[in-house]
């Protein structure tokens, strides 16, 4: 789907919201139902609902990319495009796929506590009974637990009485999301480091960056390849590249990049050639970034004003 067929699906999904259900996630990546009252569940709905539209059905900068293109783009679904799945993709499926005569059994706050649960998957339904699910991840800020040293204190009527059970908050955020048979991806950094996709993402990366070796930019790739196994963004930035760069594409040989480069500064400032100047020097890692800028094509000049600008977002027309 594009951007729009994704916001205008949404939309439909909000507009159309009437049922929600919530499950509960725990350690061992086990499925049990909630038992939340049920105006509770419908204020959640709601709010889930009016967030959905503030952040992405109703804002003008909405985009879904593939999570390949990942960049600093706000307000963005990112589509997810590699083939190695988290394991907790399933557990979307799985709430989705729930039926009422095979419910999985209730999640018992009181004796398992609530600082047992990983995640919370929450469920919305339109009034065709087609299901959205989304992941929730429960961050250590988001249980305020009644046993640690600090006093914590709630209202009761008018006075304020010790706190004596644990608190979970259900925010409008999530990790990603199960939409229309397509997973999307909210909160990226979430995803690689919660849910350890990053070591998809560096592994890959490895098997990209043999591509870039193979076409000879440079004498030696040493530091390039040890960047990519200590640094997720920069990872994350080989794979953008080997699978959507338009310098890759077009074949542009070594030399044209350096004649390119010459009169630039924002690039010839910072890289530099061999001695022969025939191949990049990327024996440093400001080096190393700045030739992948350099291949992601993040020079563009304007054809209204010819001005020049580095463009990290952007979207071929």
């Amino acid at each position: 789907m594009n951007s729009t067929q994704v916001k205008r699906s949404l939309a439909s999904l909000v507009e159309h919201c009437d049922g929600i259900k919530i499950y509960v996630v725990d350690e061992q990546n086990n499925l049990f139902r909630s038992d939340i009252d049920s105006d509770a569940l419908d204020e959640t709905r709601e709010q889930f609902c009016d967030s959905l539209k503030r952040k992405y059905t109703n804002h003008e900068n909405f985009s879904s990319p593939v999570l390949s293109l990942h960049d600093d783009r706000k307000n963005a679904l990112y589509q997810f495009d590699f083939d190695d799945k988290p394991d907790e993709f399933a557990l979307l499926e799985q709430a989705v796929a729930v039926r009422a005569d095979n419910q999985p059994p209730v999640y018992q706050a009181r004796d398992n506590k609530l600082g047992s649960i990983k995640a919370l998957i929450i469920v919305l339904k339109d009034s065709n009974g087609v299901c959205t699910a989304f992941y929730q991840h429960v961050f250590s800020v988001s249980i305020l637990r009644s046993e640690r040293k600090m006093l914590s204190m709630a209202v009761h009527e008018t006075r304020l009485i010790p706190l004596n059970t644990d608190i979970l908050r259900i925010s409008e955020n999530f990790v990603f999301m199960l939409h229309a048979g397509t997973f999307f991806i909210e909160n990226v950094t979430a995803l690689e480091n919660q849910l350890n996709f990053k070591e998809a993402v560096h592994a890959r990366a490895a098997v990209y960056a043999e591509d870039i070796v193979a076409l000879s930019y440079a004498d030696n790739f040493d530091v390039f390849i040890e960047k990519i196994s200590e640094e997720t963004a920069f990872a994350r930035k080989v794979i953008k590249v080997c699978r959507h760069s338009a310098v890759l594409e077009k074949n542009i040989t070594t030399a044209d990049l350096i004649r390119f480069i010459e009169d630039k500064p924002v690039y010839s400032d910072v890289l530099r050639l061999n001695e022969d100047n025939t191949k990049f020097d990327l024996n440093s890692i400001n080096r190393c970034k700045k030739f992948l800028q350099l291949l992601d094509d993040d020079f563009l000049v304007s054809p209204l004003t010819d001005s020049s600008y580095i463009a990290k977002v952007k979207d071929r027309t």
